[in-house]
């Protein structure tokens, strides 16, 4: 028994053979969308989900004697200051000296694909370096390729205790030397008092007199 299509039958499922074929175009299609994101989703702009901080110390010579690096996890490109509180803190320390923070700088490359080549040709008209202060820290956006250059810059001095104790007795010299001038400046105050004096007139009668006594205190 034989079974034979007719016209109307053979266009239908040629029709579903173009739509299948078109299906599976638009599959591929997605599919190498897919591969180059992959490829290329390095040079997107995205989030940081981490961050350098590199920690700087100076001694008294203004000469650097150590640098360390710490990875730092964050969300949404945001460095609270809470944790950025603790984390200055816990390195004001070094080999048991102690430093005090004299600068505080953020590092964000914030540029997209589109301005790369400008970049590579025109370094100079880029600045990615400012200074920030202990305050909540949060980065642009950056290519993700460029994202382990993101970052902060902790620069410590070292606090020297003789220097600041001879500072500490600099001023109070001062304010006893002040104190002393004041003093000498100041005069001493007239107290006047009024006296009443009586004279006896060609009458007989009192007279009452105003008379102004001034002693001067001693």
């Amino acid at each position: 028994m034989s079974c034979e299509l007719s016209e109307d039958e053979i266009d239908d499922i040629n029709e579903y053979e173009d739509m299948y074929d078109d299906f599976k175009e638009m599959d591929e299609a997605i599919n190498n969308l897919k591969n180059d994101y992959k490829k290329y989703s390095g040079f997107y702009l995205q989030e940081l989900k981490s961050i350098n901080i590199y920690f700087i110390y100076i001694d008294d010579d203004n000469n650097i004697q150590f640098i360390k690096k710490e990875k730092k996890e964050i969300e949404n490109s945001l460095l609270h200051k809470d944790d950025l509180t603790q984390i200055i803190k816990g390195k004001m320390y070094h080999n048991g000296i102690k430093f005090g923070i004299i600068s505080l700088l953020k590092y964000n490359i914030n540029i997209g694909f589109d301005s790369l080549s400008d970049y590579m040709t025109n370094t100079d008209k880029y600045n990615f370096l400012t200074t920030t202060g202990i305050e909540d820290i949060k980065w642009d956006q950056s290519v993700l390729s460029f994202h382990n250059m993101n970052g902060i810059y902790v620069l410590f001095k070292e606090i020297n205790k003789y220097k600041k104790t001879m500072e500490k007795e600099r001023l109070e010299q001062e304010r006893l030397e002040k104190e002393s001038q004041i003093k000498k400046i100041k005069k001493p105050k007239n107290k006047t008092r009024k006296k009443r004096v009586y004279i006896r007139g060609d009458k007989g009668k009192h007279k009452k007199l105003k008379k102004n006594i001034t002693r001067k205190r001693v």
